[in-house]
């Protein structure tokens, strides 16, 4: 009964979990999937890692924020690790982030270039977008490009393994392959009944408090303890599409060419369905394989199990490949379309809440200070995943941080 169970072991548990372990708790945290995980809010190696925002906007302050946790984290496990090589490197991979706006966001720049803006940034317009940027751009878009350490793609799985491992060092465990059956709350604590996929073998935990960061499935968790939930946090399915270019094209490209390209993503379409695209990986043979997507193409769920499964759809390819294919013409990359190949397609699961703000909030019954859910990450949860998970072990916790923007960040996520 002593132990604190955290529900969730993706980027938003594990995170929780580690801030929760830091405070000296004993922690459990149960996942559904297996130690290498298939499903996820976004597939693949990387994600976007961006700090770029308007004056004292809270996500700029959740990324910067989560670098500093993430310090602390490679500091602990090189610490207690004697020989351990671990570093910043390891998670982040420090690169210009690329935007682009249309005419519609003239107000969203402004916001972004206002005269305290720390992030180092350029911008042009297309009146000396090819002198700023080198760009070939046939229409009035407006582009920023941001730089700061540890921003431009931030990799999951390895943040997720590091997590775990200091979860592990601080005594802590964690189980794998657990479908939680059912959540209940009796007078003074929580039961939660699980079944291992492996073994089919049934348990029932009790806690007295607990974290819930299941993704989409957290709303159907709460059914039991907090009903309202499941109508407040709506999982959506999106598609992740990778590409690369032809082999033989690519030999073709000079350094200058293979190093523009590296420079000009990650991505990301201030308009429309708000394409993205990164370098995902690198191949065998060298040439980068891109993750793209639209961060704003939602598609209804009809069963969460399955729909990881479902694959781009061919409209959902050609898209993405022509958004690609332009964009690479844009910054003078000699190529055709048809040297751009499809690799594969994954769906993947957004939660959104109304505001499409996330939720990292206690939830008031008659067990106080007893309940955090973290959701509603709406694919802005990779980048800051250890500032909400330290907020909410800090709520669990009711321990307090008097810096202003954390306050302002804490209250703006607990009203969701």
């Amino acid at each position: 009964m002593g132990k604190i169970i955290v529900i969730g072991g993706g980027l938003m548990g594990s995170s929780a979990a580690w801030q929760l372990s830091q405070y000296g708790e004993k922690v459990l945290l149960i996942e559904q999937q297996g130690p290498i995980y298939t499903n996820g809010s976004s597939y693949g190696e990387s994600r976007i890692s961006r700090s770029l925002g308007p004056e004292e906007d809270i996500f700029s302050f959740i990324h910067n924020k989560a670098v500093s946790e993430a310090k602390r984290l490679i500091s602990f496990l090189n610490t207690i690790e004697n020989d351990a090589t671990h570093s910043m490197e390891d998670i982040y991979v420090t690169n210009p982030v690329t935007y682009i706006f249309d005419d519609t966001g003239t107000d969203e720049i402004k916001a972004l270039c206002h005269p305290k803006q720390q992030d180092n940034y350029k911008v042009a317009t297309a009146k000396n977008i090819s002198e700023v940027f080198g760009m070939n751009l046939q229409n009035s878009d407006t582009v920023i490009r941001e730089y700061r350490d540890y921003t431009g793609m931030i990799k999951p799985k390895v943040l997720i393994s590091k997590l775990h491992k200091a979860i592990r060092h601080h005594n802590n465990e964690i189980l794998f392959s657990q479908t939680i059956i059912s959540i209940s709350q009796k007078d003074s604590f929580y039961e939660i009944e699980t079944i291992d996929s492996n073994t089919q073998k049934s348990t029932t935990f009790q806690t007295e408090k607990l974290v819930i960061a299941a993704g989409p499935y957290t709303g159907k968790l709460l059914t039991k303890i907090a009903p309202s939930f499941d109508k407040l946090i709506n999982p959506v399915r999106v598609f992740s599409v990778f590409f690369k270019i032809k082999k033989a094209t690519y030999k073709t490209f000079t350094d200058q060419e293979k190093e523009t390209i590296r420079l000009s993503v990650p991505l990301f379409y201030q308009y429309g369905n708000m394409f993205y695209a990164m370098i995902d990986s690198i191949d065998d043979d060298g040439s980068p394989i891109f993750k793209t997507g639209g961060h704003a193409v939602y598609n209804t769920i009809e069963n969460m199990d399955e729909c990881w499964g479902i694959k781009p759809s061919a409209e959902n390819i050609e898209w993405s490949g022509e958004e690609l294919y332009q964009y690479l013409k844009a910054i003078n990359i000699s190529l055709k379309k048809e040297d751009i190949e499809y690799v594969h397609g994954h769906s993947c699961v957004y939660s959104l809440t109304a505001s499409k703000i996330p939720g990292v909030t206690a939830v008031k019954n008659k067990i106080d200070n007893s309940l955090v859910v973290i959701g509603g990450m709406n694919g802005v949860g990779a980048k800051g995943s250890l500032c909400y998970g330290l907020i909410a072990a800090n709520t669990l916790l009711n321990k307090h941080d008097d810096e202003p923007m954390y306050i302002k960040t804490k209250d703006a996520l607990s009203t969701q």
